[in-house]
């Protein structure tokens, strides 16, 4: 038994250098075929599960927009919503924690979404804070904030970092009853 395992290890010495080499092609050839695999699969898409024939009318294909150099959520919201603001609900969909953390080349799905209200809201009992707001300096009421204010300035909540910026706030969270606040038109 001691002769067998002798001649088997002064074998593998003899012949360590093809023995390596053979491993690594092998090594080599699995990355390449892994690699591979992954690069057409992304170039394809995901495999879609089989769709049966039975209501089919109600199928909608999800958008992809893969990343292109230069771009951000704003860019890409502007391009399929003509609505920058939107880009919230981008990433919300994409679970984007962080709006600057997009790379070149990521697959992103854009949602459909309903188009920004473009009627004035309906009046309740505190008619302040419903009412269409249209003069361009408005004073804060207690209960206010950007959103509410924009969605009564200009039918769309997602216009509240114009004002934001117009009114060169700090933190557009902490606005005050009696602030003086600059609507841009």
């Amino acid at each position: 038994m001691d002769q067998t395992i002798k001649k088997i290890l002064k074998f593998l010495k003899l012949h360590e250098n093809n023995i390596s080499l053979a491993f690594g092609a092998i090594l080599a050839i699995s990355a390449i075929a892994f690699f591979g695999v992954r690069y057409l699969n992304k170039q394809s898409g995901e495999i879609a599960p089989p769709i049966s024939l039975e209501n089919t009318s109600s199928i909608t294909q999800a958008k992809i927009h893969k990343v292109k150099r230069g771009e951000n959520l704003w860019k890409i919201a502007q391009q399929y919503y003509n609505n920058g603001y939107r880009w919230v609900e981008i990433a919300q969909k994409n679970n984007i924690k962080s709006p600057f953390t997009i790379e070149v080349n990521q697959e992103i799905e854009i949602p459909e979404i309903s188009p920004s209200p473009t009627q004035t809201p309906t009046p309740t009992k505190d008619s302040t804070i419903n009412d269409q707001i249209t003069q361009e300096v408005y004073t804060v009421v207690k209960g206010d904030n950007l959103w509410k204010i924009c969605v009564r300035a200009y039918s769309d909540g997602y216009k509240w970092p114009i004002v934001a910026k117009a009114n060169n706030l700090k933190n557009p969270n902490i606005i005050l009853p009696g602030m003086k606040l600059v609507l841009p038109r």
